[in-house]
């Protein structure tokens, strides 16, 4: 499945809220970029069928 921009940014967003535990409404954009790795990393894991995550070997 694909997703826009638009509807990722606002995972980020919380993430980076998170990161900074609110303290600030601004990351670098390395930071933002791994947030946002993060994101789409979590999305592909998640549509992941199992039986592929089992034979590569992650749980």
């Amino acid at each position: 499945m694909e997703y826009q921009m638009e509807e990722l940014l606002p995972l980020a967003a919380s993430l980076a809220d998170k990161y900074t535990m609110g303290e600030s409404s601004s990351v670098s954009y390395e930071t933002a970029q791994m947030l946002m790795e993060a994101v789409l990393y979590c999305i592909q894991e998640f549509e992941m069928p199992d039986g592929e995550r089992e034979l590569s070997g992650r749980l």
